[in-house]
């Protein structure tokens, strides 16, 4: 299943995400990300690089490769309806 679980099509890992240390891929439109809940959806183990925001209005990843360097992230959620890049915060 590899890296990604299997999750995702072919055609690479999530976009901004790191490979190998390779980066750059962008997300087939098949995969685009969708949730329809009413609570945000915070996720990792993707080791993304670049700067944090979210991927559709309720939808966020938090992992940008803390373990190699990159910033420790995470994310205020103060209720609001739609995620905003203002509420990702790093050290």
């Amino acid at each position: 299943m590899g890296r990604y679980g299997g999750h995702l099509p072919q055609g690479g890992p999530p976009r901004r995400a790191r490979a190998g240390g390779a980066t750059g891929y962008t997300l087939p439109n098949a995969a685009v990300l969708g949730y329809n809940g009413d609570k945000p959806v915070f996720f990792g183990r993707y080791w993304w690089t670049g700067i944090p925001g979210p991927l559709a209005p309720k939808v966020a990843c938090v992992d940008y490769s803390a373990g190699m360097g990159g910033p420790l992230v995470a994310y205020r959620w103060d209720g609001e309806e739609e995620l905003e890049a203002r509420g990702f915060v790093s050290a």
